[in-house]
């Protein structure tokens, strides 16, 4: 029994040392992205070519750039939001001004910013703001590398690169973390293979048709693998897509995990995993069907290690 006890000790401690060590490299490839950052932080693109100084009115089209700024302590320039822009909870005594696809214009130049963030590419927002002379950043956040991009960039940007280096930093040790209790759990299970797993973005209400999921390449997809999972749609074309039944079927996924509403939660809980019930695959069979907080899950920025610390609760629950 001592001799069982002393090697699942001697596994973990070297499994724990192999993920240390492969996160410190990772750690390292940050460091030096932040240099480079820092060392270009004065070049700029056509989109960046208006100011030189640095933004003290930033409007965000996104609640991925409106908790990045809060997260580097730089809200007290935050002077417009998007609708969607929820979190933190002091958010809503800021100007709303519509949303990435119905942006109000006219509530952006009432309130002059200097600096403009969105995600992904809006033509009407970049040729809005060249024609006013307003700085426009577009965050990619496809991935966790273009996340700490993303991080380093605006922190240059804003004049808080240090600050942006430290969040990379929190957020780089969250996910440490999170590493380091799949390579503990997986030894004392004697787990060998990675969990599959089927993400639920969205789907027809009441229904288990035009289900959305992610596939290989985005944030999610690596957090799944963090959390110790295998995404079981990984081989997809594209990074985001609608999937079949049978499709689902034919993967059988271990665990299912769906984004919704807190008020899902909160009051459809039993209604909505048992929709999910009508399909025989294991996650089902061993009633492993979970509800995450979709304003969260769906957000894979800065909180990027509280969603893989969801994730690894979902896909462990069986087994802590």
């Amino acid at each position: 029994m001592n001799n069982t006890i002393n090697n699942k000790t001697l596994l973990t401690a070297i499994t724990l040392t192999l993920v240390g060590i492969a996160l410190l490299i990772a750690g390292n490839l940050i460091s030096q992205k932040t240099q480079l950052n820092q060392n270009n932080k004065d070049t700029t693109d056509s989109s960046n070519s208006f100011s030189t100084s640095y933004p003290q009115r930033i409007i965000c089209i996104t609640p991925l750039g409106t908790e990045l700024i809060y997260a580097l302590d730089c809200q007290d320039r935050l002077i417009g939001i998007d609708m969607f822009s929820d979190y933190p909870p002091e958010t809503q005594d800021i100007a709303k001004v519509g949303s990435f696809f119905d942006t109000n214009f006219e509530a952006v130049t009432a309130l002059d910013p200097d600096l403009v963030i969105s995600l992904g590419v809006s033509k009407k927002i970049q040729d809005f703001c060249d024609s006013n002379n307003i700085r426009f950043e577009r965050l990619k956040m496809t991935n966790l590398n273009s996340l700490y991009d993303d991080i380093l960039h605006i922190g240059a940007v804003l004049n808080c690169p240090e600050r942006a280096i430290r969040l990379c930093q929190e957020i780089f040790n969250e996910l440490l973390n999170v590493k380091s209790q799949v390579a503990a759990i997986n030894i004392m299970h004697r787990q060998e293979e990675p969990v599959k797993v089927f993400l639920c973005l969205n789907r027809k209400p009441g229904t288990l048709t035009n289900i959305g999921t992610v596939g290989p390449g985005t944030c999610l997809a690596e957090l799944i693998e963090i959390a110790g999972g295998i995404n079981i749609f990984n081989d997809l074309s594209l990074p985001y897509a609608d999937i079949s039944r049978e499709s689902l079927l034919a993967r059988s996924p271990d665990i299912i995990i769906e984004a919704t509403s807190a008020l899902n939660i909160k009051d459809r809980s039993a209604e909505l995993i048992g929709q999910w019930y009508d399909l025989d695959v294991p996650a089902t069979a061993n009633k492993r069907v979970f509800l995450l907080d979709e304003n969260i899950l769906n957000r894979p920025g800065v909180r990027s290690g509280k969603i893989a610390q969801m994730l690894f609760d979902c896909i462990n629950a069986h087994r802590q």
